[in-house]
């Protein structure tokens, strides 16, 4: 039964996730400072390098006084919320500080005894945890928090990255950085490569190397993330200048961006081109772009957070009348599904075209 579900789960993952914009949050759960490092910092870290469609959610906990919403000062409130955002749905939960195989820190900010409390159905995430001992599976009485997260049916985990063992935070912090930037900024086809690229960018330290073999990937590492993890093309446009004349040059700058978290591939930018701007050119700095139609071009597959840039330029038709206005549109697509198509297309206008308002006069009128 604990193979099956762990098994539908991961099919359920890769061919049907939930609809929703659940896989925009990365959660991010971090220990209060002490001699064993600053996990708030760690965290930090890693949250800097998130692609920008992320929604990043904070839970921190202090032993001091804050008035920041993401500090908690009681580990139980921080436990109930924890709880009610994991239900919703996440794409990503990463925990960083002190940890046992039962439970998230001293003050428990997450532990086996909630486990029944963690409805998320299909919305699964892949935990990461930069600690200990919570995957320590060799327990000769206990089933650990990452194997207990995995079979969960009802919810839980897709998978679960975590130790063994003993750890410290200045190798964690290697593991962590190879595992994002393989998945979160070069788009990485299947979980098991973010792992390897985690174990390399540690092993290339040349310390902390007991963490090669006691960091474990609970569940497949032949996983393939693109149907959660999906690009998100967003075109914007800009004018170059101002006040401009019939007769005038004028340059419309095109930006697609990668603004998702999965790589983006056959990507196509059209730009119609109005009749009223003459001899229309273009000219990029990107390498990869080629024209594949009158002001189309495909674009190089762009990872998360990258960007291409492509200017337009022309003449404004010089016979116009002086209140002209002129509306350059675009518009850009994908080889695959979206998180957001609403920002695919859009338009700049030149001109300065006359708006007459109506003329309001107020009289007082006195009665005698």
């Amino acid at each position: 039964a604990e193979v099956t579900t762990i098994v539908n789960k991961i099919i359920q993952y890769e061919t049907n996730p939930p609809a929703g914009l659940w896989p925009t949050n990365h959660i991010f759960v971090a220990d209060n400072l002490d001699s064993a490092g600053d996990f708030q910092q760690a965290a930090d870290e890693a949250l800097v390098g998130l692609p920008t469609s992320f929604n990043r959610h904070r839970y921190y906990y202090t032993e001091g006084s804050s008035s920041q919403p993401y500090l908690y000062t009681n580990s139980e409130k921080l436990n109930v919320d924890l709880v009610s955002d994991f239900t919703y749905g996440a794409s990503f939960i990463s925990f960083y500080g002190h940890s046992s195989w039962e439970q998230w820190a001293v003050e428990s900010f997450l532990a086996l005894d909630n486990f029944s409390q963690l409805q998320n159905q299909n919305r699964l995430p892949i935990v990461s945890e930069m600690t200990c001992f919570t995957g320590f599976f060799h327990h000769p009485k206990t089933t650990t928090f990452d194997e207990s997260l995995l079979r969960r049916s009802g919810g839980g985990a897709v998978a679960v990255w975590g130790s063994t063992g003993l750890g410290v935070g200045t190798g964690h912090d290697r593991l962590q950085a190879g595992f994002y930037q393989t998945i979160l900024q070069n788009g990485g086809p299947d979980l098991g490569s973010a792992v390897l690229a985690g174990k390399l960018s540690l092993s290339a330290l040349g310390y902390h190397q007991d963490l090669l073999d006691t960091f474990t990937l609970f569940g497949d590492p032949a996983l393939r993330l693109s149907s959660v993890f999906k690009p998100d093309l967003r075109l914007t446009q800009q004018v170059l200048g101002s006040g401009h004349k019939p007769g005038d040059p004028v340059t419309f700058i095109l930006t697609v961006e990668n603004t998702g978290a999965g790589r983006a591939t056959g990507i196509v930018l059209t730009n119609q081109v109005p009749q009223e701007i003459l001899s229309p050119t273009w000219s990029t700095s990107a390498s990869g772009v080629t024209v594949s139609g009158a002001f189309t071009w495909s674009l190089p597959n762009l990872s998360p957070n990258q960007q291409v840039v492509i200017q337009v330029s022309g003449v404004i038709k010089p016979t116009l009348p002086n209140n002209f206005s002129i509306t350059n549109m675009a518009m850009v697509s994908s080889g695959g599904s979206e998180l957001n198509d609403a920002n695919n297309r859009s338009t700049a206008v030149v001109g300065r075209r006359r708006l007459f308002l109506p003329l309001v006069e107020n009289r007082i009128v006195s009665k005698k």
